[in-house]
């Protein structure tokens, strides 16, 4: 099952709706990702506005 970004909050999963927001706008088209382990000492998770660790995209077309 092929990789997805939610369009909203920009974490990668492969399910069918994003596990952080509940939203279901998911697009296989993304470019780059990150990994962030802890949000609330990252300066690039302050810059992304990212309150939970994971995986999250950098740009999603």
């Amino acid at each position: 099952m092929p990789a997805k970004a939610c369009r909203t909050c920009k974490v990668i999963t492969t399910e069918n709706a994003c596990p952080v927001c509940k939203g279901s706008e998911l697009s296989e088209d993304f470019l780059g990702f990150v990994i962030i382990l802890n949000p609330s000492k990252s300066q690039l998770a302050e810059k992304m506005k990212i309150k939970e660790a994971g995986q999250y995209a950098l740009k999603i077309r």
